[in-house]
């Protein structure tokens, strides 16, 4: 008999792990028992529910224990061997990308044939929060239904306009493996811009790789003296989305009522609250690592790092994004009006051209060193 860990690839089509013990095997499947403390506990809760009847079908036990042995995450590429010419990591997306797509993406593995001795397990329903119902509602347990639901035609011209109906919302299945990278290559592998996202997801874990702490510290390490102004209060403003900046509060209502946010919106939240409010980007990471549905330690981390100019291929610090400008570029206004009231009134934390300079005055501090 075969203990086979679910963890990281909630699924059982394109799972090797799963499918080499089927061969061999009776097969027990075990998964960590959500804590429910999170949105992505309560995301992979659902997930764990829908992964129990598919296990079912297929003559496999679900058993949920309190500690598991987490599995390898699904990649699009194998990059472990992948560097520069001169031996290094790579540091710059292109270049890592250019090299993912010289190499041949795997064959999907098909889901294994079910298990001539059947084996009965009832699923342990826990008792929701009940902050947690709304989450419920909004995320379906099916990725199918997600899938179908895409229109990847559109993706790359609409993708940063929050107000369209363009991303894949397909993040947060990718997150806990309900489904893999190299599925989603065999729906939409025509769509370069879509694949290019896959592969920044791809290039977040190569560089987590080589800098293990990619979640906790700068990856610039001069930026580890930036004079930062950590203070609870502003940035309780910034969670309950009273900044007084429309889409930066819009984002963070979506954030709190879905457990998700559009990425464009994600990029001004995040560089108004390192830049705008210098306040350091791991207290955004970690309050996102809390409410993200689609929360992913590699992802999230080396976003926040290029967000707040501290990482690897990061923006430029002085790239301050302005969100009245970006609300107007990306065609935001539906999107905003969607999240909050219509009464909304709230006067600005900061002024923004103050607040920029005050940010390039910190940076400047700091600008010299090495």
């Amino acid at each position: 008999m075969i203990e086979v860990t679910f963890h990281n690839n909630l699924r059982v089509m394109d799972n090797a792990v799963f499918a080499s013990a089927m061969r061999k095997a009776t097969v027990i499947a075990v998964a960590q028992t959500p804590s429910l403390e999170t949105a992505q506990d309560i995301f992979r809760y659902l997930q764990l529910q829908r992964l129990h009847k598919e296990l079912a079908m297929l003559g496999v036990p679900l058993v949920l224990r309190d500690e598991v042995e987490e599995d390898a995450a699904s990649l699009l590429y194998d990059s472990r061997e992948l560097t520069t010419k001169q031996g290094t990591p790579y540091k710059m997306f292109t270049p890592f990308y250019k090299a993912c797509r010289h190499q041949k993406v795997r064959e999907l593995i098909a889901k294994p044939a079910p298990q001539k001795a059947p084996y009965e397990t009832e699923f342990p329903q826990l008792a929701l929060p009940q902050w947690a119902q709304k989450l419920a509602d909004v995320w379906s347990q099916d990725v199918r239904e997600v899938v179908e639901g895409f229109a990847v035609e559109y993706y790359g011209l609409g993708r940063d306009f929050p107000s369209t109906n363009a991303v894949s919302r397909l993040s947060p299945y990718l997150a806990v493996g309900a489904v893999s990278p190299v599925q989603l290559y065999q729906r939409f592998g025509h769509n370069a811009s879509f694949i290019r996202q896959l592969i920044w997801r791809d290039f977040a874990y190569y560089t987590q790789r080589y800098y293990p702490t990619l979640a906790s510290e700068p990856l610039r390490e001069q930026f580890a003296k930036f004079p930062y102004q950590r203070d609870v209060a502003v940035q309780r403003v910034w969670q309950r989305g009273e900044t007084g900046y429309p889409l930066v509060d819009a984002g963070m209502r979506e954030l709190y009522a879905t457990g998700y946010m559009h990425n464009r919106v994600r990029m001004v939240c995040a560089s108004f609250f390192t830049k705008h409010l210098l306040q350091p980007w791991q207290d955004g990471l970690d309050y996102f690592a809390t409410h993200l549905v689609d929360y992913d330690e590699a992802s999230n981390a080396l976003n926040w790092q290029w967000v707040a100019g501290t990482g690897v291929d990061a923006s430029p610090y002085f790239r301050v994004f302005n969100p009245t400008i970006q609300q107007k570029k990306f065609e935001a206004d539906a999107y905003v009006a969607k999240w909050l009231p219509a009464d909304y009134n709230v006067q600005a934390i900061v002024d923004h051209k103050a607040a920029r300079e005050r940010a390039l005055r910190a940076y400047e501090t700091i600008k010299g060193e090495s």
